[in-house]
């Protein structure tokens, strides 16, 4: 197989689908008989496309007209890589692939589903709302596979009433080398949290991931639940006003 992987996340960007790409990226390059990345061109990235095991073409311009910039770079990739399969980590990225084979196909085109960027709606304060839901319904029923991280993200598919062509569930893996079971039970002893009923969140602290939202509803699991006790891990811009929310509650 021929891969590409088009993505408007990834490193030196921080996030979960920029390290979800990179990831896969060092899997693809060993299993495919040719693979690239296509992504932005941002400050930084001349580091991180040493570092990876395969190329990364960059993009230049916006993360707004990444898209259409793929479209018009389309005819140059296809001509160094000889691609047959395009996979969009976004719907935003796979869009340009499904344009674009009107005029280069035939090849494949696939796409990631997370979720939010099923949930979100960008323009609408500009009145251009329905143009960007119209370009989602149509990118995502064009593609010919959907590969939703989890069933929930399928879901979201489907309640915008998309008519995709087939779709998948291929849940997120993780890096086994650097990550893996060494017991709890020293952690335990370490936080006090022997005897306790756990609830731990692991994620980047930023705003959107709502574990404000936790900390606002733990008065009142406490309560059914005395010995519950939250664990936070993680980093972020959010974490001193979380730090200062705990307090206060």
């Amino acid at each position: 197989m021929r891969l590409l992987l088009v993505t408007k996340d990834f490193p030196p960007d921080i996030g979960g689908i920029q390290t979800y790409c990179v990831e896969l990226g060092r899997r693809f390059v060993e299993q495919c008989e040719s693979f690239a990345v296509v992504a932005p061109a941002i400050p930084g990235a001349e580091a991180v496309d040493r570092d990876v095991p395969f190329d990364v073409v960059r993009i230049p311009g916006t993360r707004s007209s990444f898209a259409p910039s793929v479209l018009a770079y389309l005819p140059r990739l296809k001509a160094r890589y000889g691609f047959d399969v395009v996979l969009g980590a976004q719907w935003q990225s796979a869009w340009a692939a499904v344009v674009g084979r009107r005029v280069l196909g035939p090849y494949v085109v696939c796409a990631a589903v997370h979720g939010r960027e099923v949930l979100t709606m960008h323009y609408a304060h500009l009145g251009g709302a329905g143009i960007y839901d119209g370009a989602r319904r149509f990118t995502l029923g064009a593609v010919d596979r959907l590969f939703p991280g989890t069933q929930y993200a399928l879901d979201l598919v489907r309640e915008k009433g998309v008519a995709y062509r087939s779709a998948e569930v291929v849940s997120y893996g993780c890096n086994v080398e650097r990550f893996g079971p060494h017991g709890g039970e020293a952690k335990r002893r370490e936080l006090g949290l022997e005897g306790k009923k756990v609830l731990l969140s692991l994620c980047r602290l930023v705003p959107r991931k709502g574990v404000d939202t936790v900390l606002e509803a733990l008065p009142a699991i406490s309560k059914a639940v005395p010995e519950v006790q939250y664990v936070i891990a993680g980093d972020g811009e959010d974490r001193s006003r979380l730090e200062q929310l705990a307090a206060g509650l």
